[in-house]
């Protein structure tokens, strides 16, 4: 009887023990790292971390280490996790050297509740990143080739997870802009577009079928005023572009081009390509989109 009832006795004390830490470790993790996971060690790599708590409230410590020139740097943030909620925040650790993850770990009280992580590509040297907010990547498959960069990189995003820091976009050498509803952006991201454009940045909006919805949320960055689509009736203007003819027919977006831009391409039918110029960087808006038919296959 003795024995037995010392056996209970360490069983509660165990129970009790682990009762804190299995009350607060139902945490779910979801890691997102860098640019559909690439990432340059010239700027800051947005780490996007959602946290989802079935378990008590508590003051979640969630905190990473990059790696830099001497040694390493932990970045971290504190947020309040009540239960049954879930979170998201974003950490933009500077990378200073060769990460093969992202490596997240959330604390309650200096003890661990959950990890998780995400796969890291480094970007950097002559190689160039293309951001892409598009639904379709291929028909951008042979951008990076067209620009000359062997090394180069295609990045898929999305809109509502673009950074909030300009320094942030630092990565992306260019952004095209097509198929996608921009009015997702909030005036955070606008502020940092518009800085990262400033810093060098290129900026590639598209026209066509969706050319409003690639519009709507871009604000004065738009280097146009668009007006109505109708067929094309002649695109020849295009042939130097790609060295080949482009296709005949096609929905184009007629357009009033803004102040301080040039007209690159021009047709009977309207401007087909405009750039403007701001800061270090540029805008270029396309008449047509590359990703709609026929234009899909146009080399």
């Amino acid at each position: 009887m003795k024995i037995a009832l010392v056996l209970v006795a360490l069983l509660l004390q165990a129970t009790l023990w682990i009762s804190p830490a299995a009350a607060q470790a139902r945490v779910s993790i979801t890691v997102d790292a860098g640019y559909d996971g690439y990432y340059s060690t010239q700027s800051p790599t947005p780490i996007r971390v959602r946290l989802a708590n079935e378990g008590e409230s508590f003051r979640a410590r969630v905190e990473l280490t990059a790696p830099a020139q001497n040694g390493s740097i932990l970045y971290y943030a504190e947020l309040d996790l009540p239960q049954n909620s879930e979170k998201l925040l974003t950490l933009y650790p500077h990378y200073g050297g060769f990460a093969a993850s992202a490596q997240v770990r959330v604390l309650d009280n200096k003890q661990l509740v959950a990890r998780g992580e995400d796969k890291l590509t480094q970007v950097d040297g002559s190689a160039r990143l293309f951001g892409l907010l598009a639904p379709d990547t291929a028909p951008y498959a042979a951008l990076p080739s067209r620009q000359g960069g062997a090394e180069s990189a295609i990045a898929r995003l999305k809109a509502e997870t673009l950074p909030e820091r300009a320094d942030a976009l630092g990565a992306l050498d260019t952004l095209v802009v097509d198929g996608v509803d921009t009015s997702a952006l909030s005036k955070a991201q606008q502020a940092a577009l518009d800085g990262w454009v400033q810093l060098g940045g290129t900026l590639i909006v598209a026209g066509g079928p969706d050319a409003t919805r690639n519009a709507t949320g871009l604000g004065d960055l738009m280097p146009v005023a668009l007006g109505s689509q109708r067929n094309a009736s002649d695109l020849g203007a295009l042939t130097s572009l790609a060295g080949s003819p482009p296709p005949r027919g096609g929905v184009i977006t007629r357009a009033t081009p803004g102040k301080d831009t040039r007209i690159a391409v021009n047709s009977p039918d309207g401007p087909l390509v405009v750039n403007r110029a701001l800061g270090q960087g540029s805008i270029t808006w396309l008449a047509w989109s590359p990703s709609a038919p026929p234009f899909r296959e146009w080399p």
